[in-house]
């Protein structure tokens, strides 16, 4: 098997309980080599053209990649791939934070959900140890609150958790997936997907090592990619003002469509800018897995929220970016 790979794939079906691993030969890695492909993989070889996507036929792939662990900047984001309840066709949404490598150094190089489980439940990969745990106790609560639970429940431990909220449990079509707390996979209502199997969270805790097959060399491109990105003048407007802070750069690139693709970008686009808002709900910044950027921005809004802090807000400050 090629180093950047465990050579196992998981696989769990929530309708009958069962959980094995699955080797899959070298030419299948080298075709595939990760993410959406992984995906659309397993959807192309298990279902077919008239499979609904809130049928429990669907199939759920949460996918790192070759890359995915090398501590360098932007190549260990994690794909989640299903039929989409938006499209029908084939849908995949992206994640940074540390969901990929966390389910790499569990052993596995993806983990492949089927079926639907009988009740609202959560899944936990923890290394060898893989469960399909009750999550009545989840049902209706927001991300944050259960968020705190899982946390909660593994003492504190170094987890990943990656979840759909109310709106995913409903199956609304666009509901999207949160990854920790920081990051959003929120594309092609893959939250809804969740809804459909009655999978309210997937929890991973993984501690083994992630080799490479010249561990020197990657140290050498993420030294270089560190000392490139000051000059390059895009990373300190994410740094300063996160995702937003790129607002203007794409609606002058014609690249914000909106009105259905009627037209090119929003006439009032300067009003969302990330450096409007900062200075009022800035509140520092964190990152993605050995990422240099750091374009995550934490917000705390100066008019309090009519909601129920949790200690997760009150820890880190929520990041909305």
């Amino acid at each position: 098997m090629p180093e950047g790979f465990t050579g196992v794939i998981l696989r769990i079906n929530l309708t009958t309980g069962k959980i094995e691993k699955q080797h899959i030969g070298e030419g299948f890695y080298r075709k595939y080599m990760g993410g959406s492909a992984f995906g659309t993989y397993f959807l192309l070889k298990e279902t077919s053209a008239e499979t609904d996507a809130l049928a429990e036929e669907n199939i759920v792939t949460i996918a790192t990649s070759v890359t995915t662990g090398a501590r360098v900047s932007g190549v260990s984001r994690c794909c989640i791939t299903a039929l989409s309840p938006e499209t029908g066709g084939v849908g995949d949404s992206q994640a940074g934070g540390s969901m990929g490598p966390m389910i790499k150094g569990a052993g596995y190089d993806a983990l492949v959900i089927t079926g639907r489980a009988k009740e609202l439940s959560y899944l936990l990969v923890n290394g060898d140890n893989v469960e399909i745990k009750s999550g009545n106790s989840l049902k209706g609560k927001t991300v944050l609150d259960v968020h705190d639970i899982l946390t909660k429940e593994f003492d504190n431990k170094k987890i990943s958790i990656l979840q759909c909220g109310p709106a995913g449990e409903k199956m609304v079509r666009f509901a999207c997936l949160m990854s920790d707390l920081n990051d959003v996979a929120g594309r092609c209502g893959m939250g809804a997907v969740f809804g459909s199997k009655n999978l309210r969270a997937v929890v991973v805790r993984g501690e083994n090592k992630i080799s490479f097959a010249d561990s020197d060399g990657i140290k050498c491109l993420a030294k270089i990619a560190v000392q490139r990105l000051p000059d390059s003048g895009f990373p300190e407007i994410l740094s300063n003002f996160g995702t937003p802070g790129t607002v203007g750069l794409q609606a002058e690139a014609g690249n914000l469509s909106v009105h259905n693709y009627s037209e090119s970008y929003p006439v009032d686009y300067k009003r969302l800018d990330g450096e409007v808002f900062e200075p009022d709900i800035g509140a520092g910044h964190t990152t993605c897995f050995a990422c240099a950027v750091g374009s995550e921005r934490k917000s705390e809004p100066s008019h309090p929220i009519k909601l129920k802090k949790s200690s997760a807000v009150r820890s880190l400050r929520r990041s909305v970016f």
